[in-house]
């Protein structure tokens, strides 16, 4: 690897790289849509292997997308659905928001995707997220719109509220153990829920051990969520109407159903009516009964014919050329017919003109030589008196006594250019001379009479022809069946070898088809064949010439029938049943579409069904209360799915820290929103227990702990707007040149420039900060506070100054909630009821002394990263403290300030000269036109060490100092 390229698997690869993505949405139609994308530049250069990007994951939603929920997480892998409409998607849904459209996982080339369901006048937002091959993904991702919010992620996940009730008692209790509550008796439990009282009545019966009390509770948590209560889901099998179809909601998914869609009652069949049942075939009904009709199918009307229009009848295509049809050779075949056969092995070819037989090698692609036995009789049966031509010692035999004897006296001599025995040779010819011609393999033997040769047959093999081998061959040469078989040993008999070319020309040369030739496939596709192409054609489809269309034609152009009524075409309405929809039945579907209705066949006659006019499906997280089995479930747009309720309760077990067991009531949702409290009270379930209780102090939900240094967490350091640092990009290309000079810096150059400014500010400056007051609750024993709730703002926090009490420890009087009254009572002290600054000072230095020795401020120890604040005076009940803190200003915040706007802007372009000094400073002139071009690395390595001691004298001298508010590196103060 070169000293000046990246590490192949640096950090934040896939997120350099999948920021460089630009993602579009664009409305194709009312209900569709096209988002496409492009493949970012590999960010380790051109070199592809080393590419992060292998995939992007594509979400859609109708509201803006939100870094820290609805972001895909590391290491999960999505199933996506192309469509847009929530109740027929069935993809993963992340934080019940953002749907998954498009999941692309090791696929470097798709750049687009078409998706339906987009309804009209509804905003969409889509994103788009890189995923590199290991599952981690481009958390921030891009948008095909402007974001307000950054990027987030956690250390630790956000906790529920919750809510301890300790059960005393000296022996251990079970879920078994009784609770002593009596059957009959109704018991109320209050819970103080977003600051409303809720009274859940327990019966006794139902609570008579703790195990019955916990599931009890749970019960009534569980069945208040929901407001559809029952065995099954609300509308279970109730039927509705989408696109004017019929459909069934079984509770968990849509069921197709079958119904006769018909204005008029099934039971009184109607003349002219049209069904196509499941063999797919049209019918009439006639006076005779049902009467298969022939379907004309074409784009167009058929009966306006335009020149070169194709029709093709299902023997012959033709072309109509303005006032007749003009004929074409016409092949039905699977396969281009411009193309070669398709060999494989075990296809053979014998050449006609040379007498060659050969065998298709399907590794080579070509034809290696073969023998064959060429014979009418199958070798296996040879008998006593046949011949053999034994190929390897150019002899005939003939078998006798089933062995094969060399016949002695053969003649072995070509014949004459007239295929007869010559004249000029020495022999004498006898009746019974046997001859073998050899120069046209022919077998003869002299007649009787001694005046002609009367031909032999035999079979010529360089082996014995009985003995068989696997894979021989033989070719049967008798006239009726001429046929190739293969020998197998393991059926032990001839298999009929399927493709056998016997043909002069070599099979795989591509045929030569007579010009206007039509191709027809089996799925009915027409292409015209020219010189170098098929061209697929629209066609009509008809067995009647288009010009003579008789009354009563049915026509389909796709999607619509239509009845010919010897002028006009005519829409017609086809009845879509699997059995004769006049042979009505109990249980069958009727729909009247002209009323909307829908009717089942009962006993007494037809009965009007429900029909709900719009989805009756339920909505993302609608919750369902199964009173069976006692269960809460969430619709999450493809199943239902167990659900916690809000509030529910557990049984813990007492363990070595804690003597007592402990019903906890907890919250399901988590985070510093969430805070509820079991109330104490009289008569209630838990004080009506055999046993003592102990309420412990509620506990609000609570925010985790964030990852990585405070100035990139979201809310903190970064309000997610990308708007601020953008505008300093084009602002840092201008002052560089831009656009009458194209600068050498990339994005992520000038991204790093904008980071040391800011980085530079926050570490010298006071104006990077800012000072904070926070009411925080001390707790009896308790001295580590983690400082992340987002609610208050203890996640900004930076420093603490000071932690102090608001009732001072030197004045728990009359006048301890306010110290502005304790200072009035130091002044009647000193003064006698005047006021000057000498008494002042001394008050002042007074009350110092005073907080000092009863503890009004509080010694405290604060860790930054992990956001602990260590508390060294310990208090022995809850006190309300207030802390002053220093908090963090985001950067969109410095960017705009006008104290730190310039100054950021100015360190950032001399971060940017420093860059492009070291890149000029690699050579020292480059060739060019007009000679060679001095490049200006020194002078600009110059200016940036001046600005550089400028700047920094800014810092030193205060004029980057907030010393009004904050004095100098206030954040370096410990407590």
């Amino acid at each position: 690897m070169s000293i000046f390229s990246n590490f192949a698997d640096y950090p934040n690869q896939i997120k350099n790289e999948g920021q460089e993505i630009t993602i579009r949405f664009t409305r194709t139609s009312d209900t569709t849509a096209k988002i496409t994308w492009n493949i970012p530049a590999p960010a380790n250069g051109c070199n592809s292997e080393n590419q992060a990007y292998d995939g992007i994951v594509v979400t859609i939603s109708n509201t803006p997308a939100n870094y820290t929920t609805t972001s895909p997480k590391d290491g999960v892998y999505y199933n996506a659905d192309h469509t847009a409409d929530k109740d027929l998607f069935t993809g993963d849904i992340i934080d019940s928001k953002a749907y998954v459209i498009g999941a692309f996982y090791h696929d470097k080339t798709t750049v687009e995707l078409n998706i339906d369901g987009i309804q009209p006048k509804v905003p969409y937002y889509v994103s788009g997220y890189a995923v590199d091959a290991v599952g981690r993904y481009h958390r921030e991702g891009v948008h095909a719109y402007s974001l307000p919010t950054g990027t987030q992620s956690f250390t630790t996940e956000d906790y529920p509220a919750t809510h301890d009730i300790s059960v005393y008692s000296n022996e251990p209790i079970t879920l078994k153990t009784r609770t002593g509550l009596v059957a009959g008796t109704d018991y109320t439990l209050p819970i103080k829920v977003e600051c409303k009282v809720r009274d859940f009545i327990i019966n006794g019966e139902k609570a008579l051990t703790y195990g019955m009390l916990v599931d009890e509770i749970n019960r009534q948590f569980m069945a208040i969520e929901s407001p559809f209560q029952g065995p099954y889901p609300k509308h279970s099998g109730d039927y509705f109407l989408k696109d004017s179809i019929v459909y069934k909601w079984s509770g968990h998914k849509i069921e197709n159903v079958e119904y006769v869609e018909l204005d008029h009652d099934p039971r009184i069949p109607v003349l002219g009516t049209y069904w196509i049942g499941s063999d797919g075939i049209l019918r009439r009904y006639e006076n005779t009964g049902w009467e298969v009709v022939d379907i004309i199918r074409s784009d167009d009307p058929p009966t306006e014919l335009d020149n070169y229009d194709i029709w093709f009848d299902g023997i012959t295509v033709r072309v109509w050329e303005g006032n007749h049809w003009c004929d074409y050779n016409t092949i039905f075949s699977d396969r281009n017919p411009q193309f070669p056969p398709e060999l494989n092995v075990g296809d053979y070819w014998f050449n006609n003109e040379l007498n060659e037989f050969f065998k298709w090698n399907g590794k080579t692609q070509s034809w290696d030589d073969a023998l064959v036995i060429y014979y009418d009789i199958d070798p296996n049966l040879l008998t006593n008196g046949n011949y053999w031509y034994d190929e390897k010692q150019s002899k005939i035999k003939q078998m006798v006594n089933d062995k094969w004897s060399t016949l002695v006296g053969v003649l072995y001599v070509p014949s004459n250019d007239s295929g007869n025995f010559p004249d000029d040779l020495p022999y004498d010819i006898v009746a019974g001379t046997k001859w073998y011609d050899t120069k046209l393999n022919k077998f003869y033997e002299r007649n009787l009479m001694n005046i002609d040769w009367d031909e032999l047959r035999f079979v010529s093999f360089p082996t014995n022809p009985k003995n068989r081998k696997s894979c021989d061959l033989w070719w049967n040469s008798s006239e009726t069946i001429d046929d190739l078989y293969v020998w197998e040993n393991v059926s032990n008999s001839w298999i009929t070898v399927q493709n056998f070319y016997r043909q002069t020309i070599d099979p795989i040369t591509p045929p030569v088809l007579v010009e206007h030739s039509a191709w027809v496939t089996s799925d009915g596709e027409i292409y015209l064949i020219g010189p170098d192409n098929c061209q697929k054609v629209d066609t009509i489809f008809s067995l009647v010439d288009p010009r003579i269309i008789p009354t009563g034609s049915v026509w389909w152009n796709g999607s619509d029938y239509f009845e010919y009524d010897g002028t006009n075409w005519n829409i017609i309405h086809i009845i879509q049943y699997s059995n004769d929809p006049y042979l009505v039945f109990e249980g069958m579907l009727w729909f009247d579409a002209t009323n909307k209705k829908l009717y089942r066949m009962e006993l007494s006659g037809w009965t009007e069904v429900c029909l709900y006019d719009q989805s009756i499906l339920p909505r993302i997280d609608d919750l369902w209360y199964n009173s069976v089995d006692k269960l809460l479930f969430r619709w999450s747009g493809t199943a239902w799915l167990p659900e916690k309720p809000y509030l529910y309760v557990e049984f813990q077990k007492r363990s070595c820290d804690n003597k007592y067991e402990r019903l906890v009531f907890k919250t399901s949702k988590t985070g510093c929103h969430e805070e509820f409290e079991v109330l104490e009270s009289k008569n209630t379930v838990l004080s009506s227990l055999s046993n003592s209780i102990i309420y412990g102090d509620p506990m609000e939900g609570g925010s985790g702990l964030d990852a990585g240094v405070m100035y990139k967490q979201l809310d903190v350091g970064d309000d997610g707007s990308p708007d601020e640092r953008r505008q300093l990009h084009s602002e840092l290309r201008m002052l560089l040149g831009y656009p009458a000079i194209k600068s050498e810096l990339s994005k992520q150059q000038i991204d790093l420039c904008i980071d040391n400014a800011l980085l530079m500010l926050r570490k010298h400056s006071t104006y990077s900060y800012k000072r904070g007051m926070f009411f925080m609750n001390l707790r009896s024993n308790q001295q580590i506070y983690m400082l992340t709730n987002k609610c208050v703002g203890f996640n900004k926090i930076v420093d603490i100054l000071a932690i102090r009490r608001t009732k001072a420890g030197a004045f728990r009087t009359a006048y301890s909630q306010n110290d502005n009254f304790a200072y009035a009572a130091l002044q009647q002290l000193y003064t006698l009821g005047t006021f000057d600054m000498l008494t002042f000072h001394m008050t002042s230095a007074y009350v110092e002394e005073l907080e000092t020795l009863f503890a009004s401020r509080i010694m405290y120890q604060w860790l930054e990263r992990s956001r602990e604040l260590k508390i060294y005076q310990v208090p022995r009940s809850g006190e309300r403290v207030l802390v002053e803190a220093i908090i963090e200003r985001t950067e969109q915040e410095l960017m705009t300030d006008r104290e730190t706007t310039y100054w950021l802007k100015r360190w950032a372009l001399n971060e940017a000269k420093g860059m492009l000094a070291q890149i000029r400073g690699k050579f020292q002139s480059l060739p060019g036109p007009n000679g060679t071009t001095v490049l200006n690395a020194s002078e600009l390595q110059a200016q940036v060490d001046a600005e550089r001691m400028t700047l920094i004298e800014e810092i030193e001298s205060k004029a980057m100092q907030d010393i009004v508010d904050l004095g100098m590196k206030v954040h370096f103060v410990m407590g």
